[in-house]
């Protein structure tokens, strides 16, 4: 009996090993912008990454990517643990803020569209000779 219950615990954990290597392959993503140039134009870049695979400067360098297109450096605000998906559940919230010592242009929302242009829509009784 005990040894057919050690066969079965050997079987069972050569069964278990690849499964566990395959999940532990799988795991952590590289860091990726998360907010849209809405966000952007306002001054705050969301960055997601895994923390396990890649370190705070990562997710710093892509935010100061974006932040540069506007004259500004990234600053971290907030860090919050799994606000992602599974692969990369850290999110970094960083501030596009003016480098020290100069005055870059104030940020103006470029009033973006939500979806598609489209052209205002005649109010209502419009065209009905009212």
């Amino acid at each position: 009996m005990r040894e057919r219950r050690s066969k079965s615990v050997r079987v069972a954990a050569a069964l278990a090993a690849p499964l566990l290597y395959l999940l532990a392959a799988c795991g952590g993503g590289d860091p990726y912008v998360l907010s849209d140039y809405r966000s952007h134009q306002h001054g705050v870049v969301e960055v997601c990454f895994d923390e396990g695979k890649s370190r705070l400067a990562d997710a710093t360098r892509l935010a100061d990517d974006v932040c540069r297109q506007y004259d500004r450096m990234a600053e971290l605000e907030l860090r919050q643990a799994d606000q992602c998906n599974w692969a990369t559940p850290t999110l970094a919230l960083y501030y596009c803020v003016a480098r020290p010592g100069e005055t870059p242009a104030p940020l103006v929302p470029q009033q973006a569209p939500l979806r598609r242009n489209l052209a205002p829509s005649p109010g209502p009784g419009a065209g009905t000779g009212m």
